[in-house]
């Protein structure tokens, strides 16, 4: 059974990803991202004056920014992303909203290479909902591969014992030549693949919900890059 066919695709989309549009407004941006696997917060570098033009107050005061997956399109997998508030009364945005902790900004460097450029503000979102087509997805499912949080730095560890194995495993797993090939994430549908390109998802075999279950689906990827 392929982890496409037993993950949801809005599901999948969420945990292939790691770049995408952030509607601020009306202005898109085009941003990378990072998700903590224990809390499922996500982190964003914004410019701040996009933070600022793209605050949508809604009735009760609620700001709202909408991530699209991969891209902006019809097609894309649209996250509903809440700024994490400070304190409400703050007029200055970039003190209203808090900022993601340390280990998150350095997951979203170990992810994107390079730091955010310019004046940017590192804020901290709750991922509230997503929908793609019909399909939607509640804050409960978008923190679903939290489970291997733990487990983790193991799980990667192992899948970069041999860069040259992975490479190979890789290309047969994504069709794509993953010049530079290192995993830096694991979760239940497969390993995110750092590459020279950005971050590209290498999808299990079956979904792993425990550290176990992901080794074994980890060497039987490696496997694939022996034949």
């Amino acid at each position: 059974m392929d982890a496409r066919e037993a993950t949801s695709p809005a599901l999948l989309a969420w945990r292939s990803n790691r770049r995408g549009v952030l509607m601020c407004g009306e202005i898109p941006h085009k941003t990378g991202f990072a998700v903590c696997p224990r809390t499922g917060v996500v982190a964003v570098p914004l410019p701040t004056t996009l933070l600022s033009a793209g605050a949508e107050f809604s009735a009760d005061g609620a700001t709202h920014f909408v991530l699209f997956l991969p891209d902006e399109s019809e097609t894309a997998l649209q996250v509903l992303l809440s700024p994490r508030v400070v304190d409400p009364e703050e007029t200055d945005l970039r003190e209203r909203f808090e900022t993601p902790k340390e280990e998150l900004r350095d997951r979203w460097l170990m992810l994107h290479l390079e730091p955010p450029r310019g004046d940017a503000t590192w804020v901290a979102f709750d991922a509230e909902s997503a929908r793609l087509g019909r399909e939607v997805l509640d804050d409960d499912a978008l923190r679903s591969f939290s489970a291997l949080h733990e487990s983790e730095p193991k799980l990667v560890k192992r899948a970069n014992s041999d860069r040259a194995r992975l490479a190979r495993a890789c290309l047969i797993a994504t069709g794509s030549d993953l010049t530079g090939a290192i995993a830096v994430e694991a979760n239940p549908s497969g390993l995110l693949i750092r590459h020279k390109l950005g971050v590209t998802l290498a999808a299990f075999g079956n979904e792993a919900h425990d550290r176990e279950s992901a080794e074994r689906e980890i060497d039987a990827l490696l496997a694939r890059g022996d034949a």
